[in-house]
């Protein structure tokens, strides 16, 4: 196991840059869970706004049904006919919005031919475009249905337009208070956040880790070394995959270690945390051998540094490890696809998606892993061809 220790020796020189990764990912992983926490904690409270109404078409029953209508969505109260009334009614703010409906308005809708409503609105009022809206709303259902009235002076023509037009405006949408669930903030920390960081670090990291040593192992006097202690090319590139698999594998436990100190083991335990630490691990397999393959590739140190930062930043923004993935245009996450990362964002968001995931989610997820899976195992097999190549090209020189 010469070449597995001599890997270990040299990587030595680079523990600060290990560290400084691993930072990195505390530093902007922890301020994000603390958002998520705000957010769910936040509490929202809804505007009830209250309208009033001068009614000139009292008893119509289409004039009434609107009102109706009002009133389910906002307060709705009747004010006197009044310039004074109307004025203190808005500057007291008992009212945000004053509707004054005209005479026969309620037969003007039923005519096709709908008379103008007049409005008072308090200054600085944000509600009055709201019900305006409403309202339009409402007399543009009115007039579509309205066409299917078989007569306008049966009133039970009239009231079956009304019934249909109060079944096509419900409105099924409840409001509530933002409360816990289990997909909580540390929940949504760790997979939404911390492992798509971790999932940057380690590309940073293994690319540069795996790729310097190597780089220094190709030294002449090192490979002279290897042939006269009897080390074939074949134990020196398996003790040398040993050696950054079993660094991989160390460094992404380490993460998640770092992970249940800061979001609770019980989090990464979950059933929830379980499927986004699976996720995260095969990730890592696809980029540990993603970062061997161009280790083994790379020419000089020179390149390996401009890898371990480039192709770490760009498929940390094309895969949707640093930005919403909606963000990132259809070719560039095609193009992402050939790395795991975007197998990740992807799993993570179906597995973020709901607390009771249906069978055809868990399909999806594993589906998505195998992915991953299978994209390591064509880095291997791009490696082995690489230098099965090498090989063949030594021969022949």
């Amino acid at each position: 196991m010469k070449v597995f220790k001599l890997f270990y020796s040299l990587i030595k020189a680079y523990k600060t840059m290990i560290i400084t990764n691993i930072i990195l990912v505390v530093a902007i992983a922890v301020p994000i869970s603390i958002v998520y926490t705000n957010s769910l904690t936040a509490t929202f409270e809804p505007v009830i706004m209250n309208i009033g109404i001068v009614n000139h078409d009292q008893g119509d029953p289409v004039t009434d049904h609107m009102i109706s209508y009002l009133d389910n969505q906002s307060n709705v109260s009747s004010v006197e006919d009044d310039p004074e009334v109307i004025a203190d009614t808005l500057y007291y703010n008992d009212a945000d919005y004053i509707l004054e409906i005209p005479a026969g308005f309620g037969q003007s809708l039923l005519n096709s031919n709908v008379l103008a409503l007049e409005k008072n609105v308090s200054p600085g009022t944000k509600t009055a475009t709201y019900v305006d809206t409403m309202i339009e709303n409402y007399i543009s259902n009115f007039q579509i249905l309205n066409t299917g009235t078989t007569d306008i002076n049966d009133p039970d023509a009239v009231q079956a337009t009304l019934d249909k037009i109060e079944a096509s405006m419900a409105s099924n949408i409840e409001v509530t208070t933002a409360t816990a669930t289990n997909l909580d903030a540390d929940l949504l920390g760790f997979g939404a956040s911390y492992t798509h960081y971790a999932a940057y670090a380690l590309m940073m990291t293994l690319i540069a880790i795996f790729g310097l040593p190597m780089v220094s192992m190709r030294n002449p006097e090192i490979v002279k070394r290897d042939t006269m202690g009897h080390i074939s090319p074949t134990q020196r590139n398996s003790e040398l995959f040993l050696a950054c698999t079993v660094f991989g594998i160390g460094f992404w436990l380490l993460l998640m270690v770092i992970a249940a100190i800061i979001y609770g083991l019980d989090t990464l335990t979950s059933s929830h945390g379980i499927l986004l630490v699976m996720s995260s691990f095969v990730s890592m397999l696809g980029i540990e051998q993603m970062a061997f393959f161009l280790a083994t590739v790379a020419p000089n140190k020179g390149i390996i540094s401009f890898m371990s930062t480039g192709v770490s930043l760009f498929f940390a923004f094309t895969s949707g490890l640093f930005v919403p993935r909606d963000f990132v245009s259809p070719v560039m996450q095609q193009i992402a696809q050939i790395a795991s990362p975007i197998w990740q964002v992807k799993t993570d968001e179906i597995i973020l998606s709901a607390e009771q995931l249906s069978q055809n989610q868990l399909d999806t997820i594993y589906q998505y892993m195998g992915t991953q899976v299978l994209i390591a195992l064509a880095f291997v097999a791009l490696t082995y061809m690489y230098r099965a190549y090498q090989s063949d090209n030594l021969k022949t020189a």
